[in-house]
């Protein structure tokens, strides 16, 4: 009887402690914001490349093109990418946008943007940090472009987006 009355309290003792930690690992899962409507969110949790708009085969002058968006630390993520061409062109280029979304009008938008170009040269890139808000979903936006004798073309691209919270 006395073994019986053990088992039971330290069962109980044994519920009372898995019932803890459940709550409060449902209470360290922070829920965020609705995912936004339009995008894709990247498969990894702290970083986001290229989802590329332009089949590579239907360009003249550029040759790859890459961005992306990575989590650094709780509120800090770098954004950085390429342009390449394949062959030295008078300009070549790379824009770009950091873009959060907007719940309120379904929308991405820009809250900043960023140049780099070189002359005579086939391969651009340039990467930027910024210190976000958390509570909001981010994604980088590219834009690629080669000026080649009076002619520029240009491809776009977009990230994964990734959820800082």
């Amino acid at each position: 009887m006395k073994k019986l009355k053990k088992f039971r309290a330290v069962l109980v003792l044994i519920c009372l402690i898995a019932v803890g930690m459940s709550d409060a690992g449902l209470a360290a899962a922070k829920e965020g914001p609705p995912a936004p409507t339009s995008g894709t969110a990247s498969t990894d949790p702290d970083y986001g490349e290229t989802i590329k708009i332009v089949n590579p085969l239907t360009t003249k002058y550029i040759k790859d093109w890459n961005i992306y968006i990575k989590k650094i630390s709780d509120n800090y993520i770098k954004i950085g990418g390429y342009t390449a061409s394949y062959s030295a062109s008078d300009s070549i280029g790379l824009k770009l946008f950091l873009q959060s979304w907007n719940e309120s009008s379904s929308q991405w938008e820009d809250i900043d943007g960023k140049e780099w170009v070189a002359s005579s040269s086939d391969y651009v890139s340039g990467a930027r940090e910024y210190d976000v808000e958390s509570g909001y979903y981010y994604r980088v936006r590219g834009v690629h472009y080669v000026l080649e004798s009076g002619t520029k073309e240009q491809v776009e691209d977009i990230s994964g987006y990734l959820y800082i919270d």
